[in-house]
């Protein structure tokens, strides 16, 4: 432990050095033991310290195998861009969808903030204070939606902002009328324009359910038979190996038993020697480490004996 203690003072007479104060808590074995031994982190104990690869070889294995057997349902060589694709990246958290949510949520500030320059000497005190909370607000909210952590997305203060700037963008159409300079006023409208135009623009991006994605990630897709859905979620699930990002994709067609499909996908299909929780508890590890979720599909879950768990 001396060379511990002395560690611990190089490092907090470093941190003095930025005027923090800091503290370090001991783990050697036993605590980490210990602390591996709670049941919640069962899959951590094994994602870490078993023997199962869960490398992005693993991985890749795991999909392309099931690529192969979806047969003519998927032609690598199609590939055409569709708006639900962005539904996986709000489930993902991934870096597309930060920097998308990213580039609206800028829009609509740097429109708020030109509004308040044109329309603030016409408010009082209170009117101003509003808007201020509310872009305040807003820009909370945005740093949630971004990669430091996957923090909720408060969607309904959001949407609360928006009725409070609209009510004000509102209010704000008669003092255009008070301003005798005619430049001044073609200013002020050509603001109030641009301002209902962002408002409305990101009201039709709050519409879709990116974000509701993004904080309840559970897609279930469906449609008819031969639209391409197997091909859509094969190729997201392609992509993301391609890009090292970890997956697994099981097809319907393997559930061919009248076991638990969790007993089908632990044993039969990934040969896994450990229960739900564990394998969940591993992947979460996984996607920690990786700092966005993991895709985890089962296309076509009514074929073969999947339809009886549907």
């Amino acid at each position: 432990m001396d060379k511990w203690n002395a560690k611990i003072a190089e490092w907090q007479n470093y941190a003095l050095t930025f005027g923090r104060n800091m503290d370090f808590e001991y783990w050697g074995s036993s605590e980490l033991i210990h602390r591996l031994s709670i049941e919640k982190h069962a899959g951590r104990m094994l994602f870490w310290f078993s023997q199962e690869d869960f490398s992005e070889a693993w991985f890749k294995n795991q999909v392309e195998t099931s690529i192969e057997n979806l047969g003519e349902r998927y032609t690598e060589d199609l590939n055409i861009e569709l708006e639900i694709a962005t539904y996986f990246n709000a489930a993902f958290r991934n870096a597309a969808f930060c920097q998308e949510v990213k580039q609206h949520f800028n829009a609509l500030l740097i429109g708020l903030n030109k509004f308040m320059q044109g329309f603030a000497p016409f408010w009082e005190a209170s009117c101003a204070e509003k808007l201020r909370k509310a872009e305040k607000t807003i820009k909370t909210i945005c740093e949630s939606t971004q990669p430091a952590e996957i923090a909720y997305i408060d969607i309904e203060s959001l949407q609360k902002c928006i009725q409070i700037v609209c009510q004000l963008v509102n209010d704000s159409e008669a003092y255009i009328e008070r301003e005798a300079d005619e430049n001044r006023k073609k200013d002020l409208q050509h603001t109030l324009q641009k301002t209902w135009g962002g408002l409305s623009d990101f009201e039709k991006f709050l519409r879709r359910p990116n974000l509701l994605i993004a904080n309840n990630p559970n897609v279930l897709l469906a449609g008819e038979a031969g639209i391409g859905k197997s091909h859509l979620l094969a190729d997201i699930a392609q992509n993301q190996i391609i890009q090292n990002k970890p997956c697994l994709l099981f097809l319907g067609q393997h559930f061919v038993t009248e076991e638990a499909p969790w007993t089908q996908i632990l044993h039969n299909l990934l040969r896994l020697n450990c229960n739900e929780k564990q394998l969940l508890g591993a992947l979460n590890a996984k996607a920690e480490a990786q700092g966005e979720r993991l895709l985890f599909v089962i296309d076509a879950i009514n074929e073969g004996k999947g339809k009886y768990f549907a």
